[in-house]
């Protein structure tokens, strides 16, 4: 299943700390991230929905393509060469941090938990508009290790 989410992606922020009354700390999770969040998992029940298909049990895979708008102060020439892949987005947010919000919007939506996702590529890019293209399958051929039921060997 292929679909888009739309909007300029944003990372998995650090756990905020709290003090209570009482001196308990509790964390939470900043605004943004939980935003962000919400906004995925929004998105990824309507893309679910919209295939008529449950949610994924078992082995997990995931191709994301993080999409990064150019720029307003760049040169026109130098906007077109990074939209058509001549340049590199190697700037912040870094890559691993996008990933982690997005699967953690993912979760009780696509799939269980995101200790499912046993494949992951990744990328960051620029294009015209933000916005993150998910493909996610299920990978029915691999057997979870939770599984109890013992499979023959095959020689």
């Amino acid at each position: 299943m292929s679909f888009e989410i739309p909007g300029t992606p944003v990372p998995k922020g650090r756990p905020r700390l709290v003090r209570l009354k009482g001196g308990a700390i509790r964390a939470y999770t900043p605004g943004p991230t939980a935003r962000w969040e919400e906004h995925v998992q929004l998105h990824a029940r309507i893309a679910l929905r919209r295939a008529g298909l449950p949610r994924l049990e078992g082995a997990v895979g995931l191709d994301l393509q993080f999409m990064f708008p150019t720029p307003a102060s760049w040169a026109v020439w130098r906007r077109v060469a990074a939209i058509n892949g001549s340049i590199a987005c190697t700037g912040r947010p870094d890559l691993d941090n996008l990933i982690k919000a997005v699967t953690d919007g993912f979760n009780g939506e696509l799939y269980i938990d995101d200790a499912q996702i046993v494949r992951i590529s990744a990328e960051k890019k620029y294009g015209a508009i933000g916005s993150v293209q998910c493909t996610v399958r299920s990978l029915g051929d691999l057997t979870p290790a939770q599984d109890s039921r013992r499979k023959p060997v095959e020689d």
